[in-house]
């Protein structure tokens, strides 16, 4: 598949391996509590708040499971590689000085804030944004990220699907883009197409939702954790 099919494809389970379950189902209250700690946690720019790592991982670890742990500590320790070798490549210029100790918290911190955006990203229901459009009397795009999150899965997956097949034909990679951006193109066009009068309708009920008490605890107990580490 080579590394874009891997990188895409480890996207796809970081954001889209949940499905509506788990922490989806907490309570909105909960998820709000958790994302607030969280930056608050980070904005200290303490050098320690790379300690939220090992939370997230247990989080993570209980829903959506070891497959979104793997994915998601991947994706974060590329994007932390990534600004700590740009950070201490710049500091090679003379404008700052960078020891190997810098650069590494540097990585960890970076990895430590990708991580927490992915898991946030796990807690956010589709269904929890259109009723808030809905309470927003923002009607007309109430539909569009029921429609999004169904798309974007869908479209990485194709993508991934088509860069395998041309990893087993030993085509390069930059054939296959034009074939799967066809897919993508064309997935949209037929949702468009089915669901033409939803998307134009201004809907006027809200979707009832089941609440998971046992995954609103959890965050809530990590929210918790992340404001108690934050006054010590």
């Amino acid at each position: 598949m080579g590394v874009l099919g891997f990188f895409i494809s480890t996207i796809y389970k970081s954001l889209f391996l949940a499905g509506e379950s788990g922490y989806k189902l907490a309570h909105p209250a909960s998820k709000l509590a958790f994302i607030a700690s969280a930056a608050a946690f980070l904005a200290l720019r303490s050098p320690a708040s790379f300690l939220a790592m090992p939370l997230v991982l247990v989080l993570g670890a209980i829903h959506p499971g070891l497959s979104w742990v793997a994915s998601a500590l991947a994706l974060s320790a590329l994007a932390g590689s990534y600004f700590a070798l740009s950070a201490y490549l710049l500091s090679l210029t003379g404008l700052y000085y960078m020891s190997l100790l810098d650069v590494l918290l540097v990585a960890l911190r970076t990895s430590s804030i990708s991580l927490l955006i992915l898991f946030a990203f796990t807690t956010i229901s589709p269904l929890d944004l259109f009723n808030a459009l809905l309470a927003a009397r923002a009607r007309r795009f109430s539909s569009y990220p029921l429609l999004v999150w169904r798309l974007a899965p869908q479209g990485l997956k194709n993508f991934a699907e088509s860069l395998a097949v041309g990893s087993l034909k030993r085509e390069p990679a930059t054939k296959r883009i034009p074939a799967a951006a066809a897919s993508i193109i064309e997935a949209g066009w037929l949702t468009e197409e089915y669901c033409y009068w939803r998307l134009r309708a201004e809907p006027t009920k809200r979707i009832r939702l089941g609440t998971s008490p046992r995954h609103t605890l959890l965050l809530v107990a990590a929210s918790a954790i992340l404001l108690i580490a934050c006054l010590a």
